[in-house]
């Protein structure tokens, strides 16, 4: 025996790799909303505007803003013009003000 052993894994080194596992899990969560949110705005581009106005209604502002931002503008404006027009205001005037991430 020559005396060479592997060595412990060093705190410092199991710790990188937690943090990089963390970061990678955060990602493919983050993966998997935008895709979500993807297919939930193609849902909407295939029904008719006033439909998707009256479903979109119901939800929060900033998720309106995130589906109306996957659309096409005609549609996007189309769905907007089907809303009652303060909250119509209100979700373009909200677009208008940065997103902060996580928000």
């Amino acid at each position: 025996d020559s005396g060479a052993h592997a060595a412990p894994p060093r705190p410092a080194a199991a710790a990188q790799e937690a943090a990089h596992a963390v970061v990678r899990a955060v990602a493919e969560q983050a993966e998997a909303a935008q895709s979500a949110e993807r297919r939930l705005a193609k849902v909407f581009t295939a029904m008719p505007a006033k439909d998707a106005a009256r479903i979109l209604e119901q939800m929060d502002d900033r998720d309106v803003q995130q589906i109306l931002s996957l659309i096409a503008d005609r549609q996007a404006a189309a769905i907007l013009g089907s809303l009652p027009a303060p909250r119509a205001a209100s979700i373009g005037k909200a677009s208008l003000r940065p997103q902060t991430k996580g928000r």
